[in-house]
């Protein structure tokens, strides 16, 4: 009997979200709009460009941002490529508001995404794939801020940073 009860409670559970997607068809959902790697300066300002202006052509929407480590993680990366896009975000003057940066959790490799998430739609939530128990943590380099434009000394540019 008991038995029985897990099973239709499983089978509960597995269905339960599609027969709820079923029903809410209309509901917008966010989108996907790029992942990366490891990458220099020029490429994650181009990714980020890229990723603005699709944010400029729907004003409803919310851009999210996740950051996650791989299974080799520097201390204070996490927090050096945070620095990096709110040094990208101010220098391009876009609206800070319509950005949420979040620590997405472990991988097997050092991730960004970048997600569009319509007026109406339900956040996206970040997927880590590693139990921070399997993470090796290693000594930060002199490197503080992970570069997310191309071409300038960006330690000045965080020095001269002055949040909203």
């Amino acid at each position: 009997m008991l038995q029985n009860l897990k099973i239709v409670l499983v089978t509960a559970l597995i269905l339960l979200p599609s027969v709820y997607a079923q029903e809410n068809k209309n509901v917008p959902t966010s989108i996907p709009v790029d992942s990366f790697g490891k990458a220099n300066g020029e490429d994650r300002s181009a990714r980020f460009d890229n990723f603005f202006i699709q944010l400029k052509n729907q004003p409803a929407a919310m851009g999210y941002v996740f950051v996650f480590c791989g299974k080799t993680c520097r201390y204070g990366e996490i927090e050096s490529h945070f620095r990096g896009i709110e040094l990208k975000i101010a220098g391009s003057r876009f609206d800070r508001e319509r950005i949420v940066v979040i620590h997405g959790g472990y991988r097997d490799n050092q991730e960004v995404e970048l997600w569009l998430k319509p007026k109406d739609a339900s956040p996206p939530t970040p997927q880590s794939t590693r139990n921070i128990k399997h993470v090796t943590f290693k000594t930060a380099n002199r490197q503080i801020i992970e570069p997310y434009d191309c071409c300038d000394d960006i330690s000045g540019q965080w020095k001269a940073f002055r949040p909203k």
